[in-house]
């Protein structure tokens, strides 16, 4: 017997003697078929609805899958796409997505499905997101060394990866001062209060307190500046000299004695009253 390429479409052209019409016709349809291998022509009647969907009659839900292939025979030439749904209420309404883009029109007349399964199309995942959604790919041991992007790890993985930094973390030493903060000027007299904001948002780690000389006094000159010892407070009598301050996440508050500030002598070291309208503070802290 002649090769199938040899047969005809055409019945009356299949002229292989000695055989009669009926043998004419099952060559024809052989040939079709193999013409058309992949997908198959149930003889659905199909009805456009839209540039995406069409209807069939009776319940035909088990016959267009999702993901499966589907050929069209719309406008005296095949369309080629992917089923994406199919209901049944009176009719079956299969939508699909047409390759290139194209749409289906009012000259519908016939479907055909994707019968061969690499006439199937697998159903294309998106990566997943933080909020989407897909596939992701399992990150190997070295993946989480070198910081291989678009690798995931499990919870087993993740947990560990946590654990061992937070032990890290608690073996550090204390983080170096990072954060500085230094008052404007700030005039001040005796047993009076002043507060400022240092904007860390966290509790200072260490405070110092600054007098500037602005007139000459007790041996300093004008740009001099001497360390002041907060809570560093001295009596004789019912007098009280010295500084205490408090402190917040928020601001320093600086108390200043009633008898003001003392400090030792520029040049003979005995004691000094600062004169207030002499002197500067500043407020200087770290977090």
């Amino acid at each position: 017997m002649s090769g199938l390429k040899n047969f005809s479409p055409v019945e009356n052209e299949n002229t292989v003697p000695a055989v009669d019409q009926t043998f004419k016709v099952i060559m024809a349809a052989l040939r079709c078929h193999a013409d058309e291998a992949g997908f198959f022509d149930p003889g659905f009647v199909p009805a456009r609805v839209n540039a995406g969907s069409f209807t069939v009659e009776g319940d035909k839900t088990d016959v267009f899958l999702v993901g499966q292939r589907i050929r069209l025979s719309d406008d005296g030439d095949y369309k080629y796409g992917v089923i994406t749904g199919a209901e049944f209420l009176a009719l079956t309404t299969v939508t699909v997505s047409l390759d290139d883009g194209l749409l289906i029109t009012n000259k519908l007349s016939a479907v055909a499905i994707g019968v061969d399964p690499r006439a199937v199309a697998v159903p294309e995942v998106a990566l997943a997101t933080e909020t989407t959604a897909g596939i992701v790919t399992l990150a190997s041991d070295e993946d989480i060394t070198n910081g291989t992007e678009d690798k995931v790890v499990d919870a087993a993985q993740l947990k560990a990866g946590l654990d061992a930094a937070a032990q890290a973390r608690a073996a550090l030493p204390v983080s170096p001062l990072s954060r500085e903060f230094t008052s404007s000027a700030i005039s001040y007299s005796h047993g009076s209060s002043v507060a400022v904001d240092h904007g860390f948002g966290v509790m200072p780690r260490l405070i110092a307190y600054e007098a500037e000389c602005l007139t000459a006094e007790g041996g300093y000159s004008v740009g001099d500046r001497v360390n002041l010892l907060a809570s560093n407070s001295g009596t004789n009598s019912a007098l009280q000299w010295g500084l205490t301050s408090k402190y917040n996440t928020a601001q320093i508050t600086i108390r200043f004695a009633s008898s003001g500030l003392t400090i030792a002598h520029g040049t003979t070291g005995g004691r000094l009253t600062l004169t207030p309208a002499n002197w500067a503070i500043f407020v200087r802290a770290w977090a």
